[in-house]
């Protein structure tokens, strides 16, 4: 299947306000060069008596003046030159953006909708499970219309802010980390070589969950020393009704945290678990998580990027909603996303095109929201990407060399839950 690949190593990256200051610089300088050094090379001034004693070396002072009034001329006409090519540049490139802003998700939706509008004999809440390209097709329609723009500043802040205070009425309380000694882990396969492998212990503990909570924390060891990759399912607690907490950490309050860029008790439990393991704070960690972990992972990497305590050096997503997660660059991350999954979309913000950053479209599963955002669906999407030879996926797995060729693996299960 073909994977779909945006942002990573082969972005280019190019910022009109960037362009536009250093035109405003290039215009100071040909200011300087016009009034001060040009002003001062072509000022007439009367011969000295020296002309008279050494009318040849007069003459050479004059030839070099007037060589170096003719340099500064020239650079003056460059300094200009260079400063409008900039500014119609940054123009260019604002107009450029504002088209393809716009007309990319009409392009996706006209793609989308033929399909989806199939389904309109079904019922429109038949139709939204049975085919969710209708969501995805609608949404992309909305975007590339008027409202793009505007839904596209203030949607982001919103979700953020609303998700923030539906959070608030849930009890979040103190994590517990207590360890699965006879949880099953992919440890008898050896080490990860791939994204598909490293998603598979994920796929593995929302197997066994042993009623929410379960992360796998992986000790890898190899020639690039101790690395260790914690593993994190998704939600496994639907109340909806704060009113009647759960006593699992995977919970609906969870997701809203996560949403809102907040910690919870899931993320400091999971900090809990590295202390107890004894991993140091300058060891690289890899964050992996489907739905809710994939959350849970970037808000965590974030966090532990400010404070420091631990050192995130990748985040694997697969199937989260994380465009809203202001991730530093120091971070590599990779995000599956599966067509026709309305997951991702829940935070109304498209992943950022940067360099650290890779969205990867994957297609896989039926034809229901459910088998699109299904944890095996996004199996079978790992792999394809693990199949890609495009530059930005090449750049990525050699980043994340370390925890892809380790020599010998020891998983250590813990159940975080919630005093």
């Amino acid at each position: 299947m073909t994977v779909v690949l945006r942002g990573g190593a082969d972005t280019i990256a190019v910022d009109p306000e960037q362009l536009n200051a250093l035109a405003g610089r290039l215009r100071q300088l040909a200011r300087f060069v016009e009034h001060d050094l040009l002003a001062r090379l072509l000022r007439p001034r009367p011969p000295g008596p020296a002309a008279a004693v050494d009318p040849f070396g007069a003459g050479e002072v004059a030839a070099r003046v007037a060589w170096a009034a003719a340099q500064a001329s020239i650079l003056l006409g460059g300094c200009l030159s260079l400063s409008a090519s900039l500014g119609l540049a940054a123009q260019a490139y604002r107009e450029a953006d504002s088209v393809l802003a716009r007309g990319r998700p009409l392009v996706r939706a006209g793609r989308h909708l033929p399909a989806a509008l199939g389904q309109l004999g079904h019922g429109p809440s038949a139709m939204l499970v049975a085919d969710p390209e209708l969501i995805d097709g609608a949404d992309e329609l909305i975007d590339g219309l008027t409202l793009g723009p505007v839904l596209a500043a203030v949607l982001p802040n919103a979700t953020a802010v609303t998700s923030g205070r539906l959070a608030s009425l849930y009890r979040d309380g103190s994590p517990t980390v207590q360890r699965r000694e006879t949880a099953p882990t992919a440890d008898p396969a050896g080490p990860p070589r791939s994204v598909s492998a490293l998603l598979g212990e994920v796929a593995i503990r929302e197997d066994d969950d042993a009623g929410g909570g379960a992360v796998d924390l992986r000790l890898l060891d190899g020639p690039a020393g101790r690395r260790v990759v914690v593993d994190i399912g998704g939600t496994t607690s639907w109340n909806l009704d704060p009113l009647r907490p759960s006593s699992q950490v995977s919970d609906f309050g969870t997701n809203l945290r996560a949403l809102a860029g907040q910690p919870s008790v899931l993320s400091r439990g999971i900090r809990q678990a590295l202390r107890t393991a004894g991993v140091g704070p300058q060891v690289p960690i890899m964050l992996v998580g489907h739905s809710q972990g994939g959350m849970v992972a970037a808000e965590l990497a974030g966090e532990l990027a400010r404070d420091h305590e631990f050192t995130v050096t990748h985040v694997v997503t697969a199937g989260s909603p994380i465009g809203l997660d202001r991730l530093p660059s120091s971070i590599s991350v990779l995000s599956l996303e599966n067509r026709g999954d309305i997951v991702p979309e829940l935070d109304g913000a498209d992943n950022p095109d940067r360099a650290n950053w890779i969205t990867a479209t994957v297609d896989h599963g039926d034809r229901t929201a459910l088998g699109r955002h299904a944890i095996g669906s996004y199996l079978a999407g790992a792999a394809d990407f693990d199949r890609d030879r495009d530059q930005a996926a090449d750049h990525w797995r050699s980043g994340a060399q370390g925890f892809l060729e380790a020599t010998s693996v020891r998983t250590v299960v813990v159940r975080i839950g919630r005093r």
